[in-house]
């Protein structure tokens, strides 16, 4: 899949498939992180607002254990 890469991982879209998660799903949230972010000028403050909304948004949408598997992946 060519949108595997450097935003979304293999080892990612593994933890997607493995725990049968909708992958449609996983991807808004993609797009939700990098709408917050994407208007910054500053790569580090990019950074790190992807970072905080990619350890929040999971847990919230998707529960705890999924969330720890994708974000540890």
């Amino acid at each position: 899949m060519q949108w595997i890469g450097k935003n979304f991982s293999e080892e990612e879209f593994d933890v997607v498939r493995e725990e049968k998660v909708p992958l449609d799903r996983v991807i808004m949230v993609y797009a939700l992180v990098f709408f917050e972010f994407g208007h910054m000028t500053d790569p580090e403050e990019q950074n790190a607002i992807r970072h905080a909304l990619w350890q929040c948004l999971p847990i919230e949408i998707f529960g705890e254990d999924f969330a720890t598997k994708i974000v540890d992946s």
